[in-house]
């Protein structure tokens, strides 16, 4: 799973159901090219393994399957979208980037809404700057339960001055609890720009927390 992606228009590569992450990787075959050359997708490569920062066509290199690496454990943001783990060395797989995935922000057909005289463009970049203490709460959460993800809704008020003296959260089924009280935690520190008219401004924030893949 707080990636890829940030905020609304952010979305998964159109070709994240080839790339790793998706299909088994270290599938060695008699066919493909050889080590080092250019690669989409890991069965493109003789190793069976596909690896690289960057998503698109042709981005990745074929490496070997069986090369000694750091029995270390790093993060990345896999090209489906999800968090995957690796040794830090090797990620034997595409990525986005390394690191977890950040949470997806006023997507998927569900805009931030703001009700009030506060421009919702500077509200996004207030929310931007946050992402990383929301891809914390997902952490958090999956210290006791692995498979963590869900969606919730982020319900502000602003006063006068800025600062958010109320957050809740309405959230899915799938959503553990102390996901959704982490992040209302988190958004009462939040410092956003006065309002124009002095008054208090309501603001829904929807989050989407993606499921950590097993890889």
């Amino acid at each position: 799973m707080l990636a890829a992606v940030a905020l609304a228009g952010c979305t998964t590569d159109a070709l994240a159901s080839d790339l790793d992450g998706v299909e088994p990787r270290n599938a060695q075959s008699s066919r493909g090219v050889p080590n080092g050359a250019a690669c989409t997708r890991a069965r493109d490569c003789r190793s069976g393994v596909c690896e690289g920062r960057g998503c698109g066509p042709g981005g990745g290199r074929c490496v070997s399957a069986g090369r000694g690496c750091p029995r270390d454990h790093a993060a990345y943001c896999g090209c489906d979208g999800r968090v995957f783990y690796a040794s830090g060395g090797c990620p034997n797989a595409r990525y986005r980037y390394a690191g977890l995935c950040n949470p997806i922000i006023g997507g998927r057909g569900s805009p931030i809404t703001v009700h009030g005289a506060l421009d919702r463009i500077a509200v996004q970049r207030v929310v931007r700057s946050r992402l990383g203490a929301l891809a914390f709460c997902a952490e958090q959460a999956r210290q006791s339960q692995p498979d963590a993800h869900g969606r919730v809704v982020l319900q502000l008020v602003v006063d006068g001055t800025g600062a958010v003296i109320s957050a809740t959260i309405s959230s899915g089924p799938t959503t553990p609890p102390a996901l959704g009280m982490c992040v209302a935690g988190q958004a009462r520190r939040w410092q956003f720009p006065r309002p124009s008219d002095g008054g208090n401004v309501q603001i829904e924030i929807p989050v989407t927390f993606d499921e950590v893949s097993g890889g």
